[in-house]
């Protein structure tokens, strides 16, 4: 996580010293850096979001699962009284 955090902070060095439109050359580094950060951490992000999303679904499929067996209890539980 350090290294992302220099990144990030590289980049946004970079990103405050070329505010000025006289600084095109540094605008497009800046530009080439943030794209080669990104492609970087992709991969990383990637399976961060796939876990993210693999944990989610399982607690959203856990807790559709007990819904549905609580609302069959509660239906045999009235067919049982009304025989």
């Amino acid at each position: 996580m350090k290294v992302n955090h220099c990144c990030g902070m590289l980049l946004l060095m970079l990103m405050t010293a070329s505010c000025d439109s006289s600084n095109a050359e540094i605008e497009r580094l800046t530009r080439v850096a943030a794209d080669s950060l990104f492609h970087q951490m992709q991969p990383v992000l990637e399976r961060e979001l796939d876990s993210i999303c693999s944990v989610r679904t399982q607690t959203t499929i856990g807790s559709q699962l007990d819904s549905i067996i609580e609302a069959r209890k509660a239906e045999i539980l009235k067919l049982r009284q009304s025989l």
